[in-house]
C-alpha cells in the first residue's frame, strides 16, 4: 500500500483565509513548508472545492508561493498533483523553480502537462489529451521516475517522455509556487480553482492516481 507520510510528501488544503496572517496556507504533512497568499486575494477569493475549500485565482496576479527547500529538488523521483477548475485562463498549476532552468513544473492550459530539468534542458511529458475544460474539475497529476516523466488526467496516463536526468533546481529564486510560472517571461497565472496541492517524492503508481481521483469525484 503507498501512503502520503512524512518523509516523502506534502500537501496544501488550500482551505484557509487567503487574507489571514500569512503564512496562510498549511502544510498538513511536515507543517514546516507553509505557503503565502500573493496578488490581490482577498478573504472572498476562500471558496467552495473539490474537498472542502480551495483557491479562486484571477489568473492576473493570485498565487501562493512556498519556501526555498532542497527537498523539493532532491529527488530520485517525484509526484505532483491538484485538482483544477479553470475559469479559461491558462497557466502554470504548481512548479519549482525561479528565473532560470528550475527543477520541475506541472501546466494546466487547454490541456495539462509536466517537466522536469536538469538545469541545462526541459524534459516534458508532452500534452494531456484530455483537455482542462473552463468550468469543469480535472485531477492532473505530474510523475517523473527517473527516466521518464509522465502526465496524468483523472487517474490516467495520458502522454509521457524520456527523462533520465538528475534534478535540478538551483537558481537562488527558486521555490515552490502554486498557479504561477517562476520565470518572469514565462507562461504566467492559471485563473479558476485549484484545491488539494500534493508532492510526494515518490512516483506514483496509476493505481495510487486513479483512487485518489475516485475517491474525491465519487463524494
Amino acid at each position: 500500500m503507498e501512503l502520503l507520510t512524512a518523509f516523502s510528501g506534502k500537501l496544501w488544503h488550500l482551505r484557509e483565509n487567503p487574507a489571514g496572517a500569512s503564512p496562510q496556507f498549511y502544510d498538513s504533512v511536515t507543517l514546516a513548508f507553509d505557503g503565502t497568499a500573493n496578488g490581490s486575494m482577498t478573504a472572498g477569493d476562500q471558496v467552495a472545492a473539490k474537498i472542502d475549500g480551495g483557491l479562486d485565482l484571477d489568473g492576473g496576479d493570485d498565487y501562493v508561493y512556498g519556501p526555498k527547500s532542497d527537498s523539493l529538488r532532491n529527488m530520485s523521483a517525484l509526484t505532483v498533483s491538484a485538482w483544477v477548475k479553470r475559469n479559461g485562463t491558462g497557466g502554470q498549476a504548481v512548479t519549482y523553480d525561479g528565473n532560470s532552468w528550475g527543477a520541475w513544473n506541472m501546466a494546466a492550459g487547454a490541456t495539462a502537462g509536466f517537466a522536469v530539468s536538469d538545469n541545462g534542458n526541459w524534459y516534458n511529458s508532452g500534452d494531456s489529451t484530455t483537455p482542462l475544460d473552463a468550468g469543469k474539475w480535472r485531477h492532473v497529476a505530474g510523475v517523473w521516475d527517473g527516466a521518464k516523466v509522465r502526465i496524468y488526467v483523472n487517474g490516467i496516463e495520458e502522454n509521457s517522455g524520456n527523462a533520465s536526468i538528475t534534478l535540478g533546481g538551483t537558481d537562488g529564486e527558486d521555490r515552490l509556487r502554486i498557479a504561477r510560472d517562476g520565470w518572469d517571461g514565462g507562461p504566467g497565472y492559471l485563473g479558476g480553482i485549484v484545491d488539494e496541492v500534493r508532492v510526494s517524492a515518490a512516483a506514483r503508481s496509476s493505481n495510487w492516481l486513479w483512487a485518489c481521483w475516485m475517491n474525491a469525484e465519487s463524494n
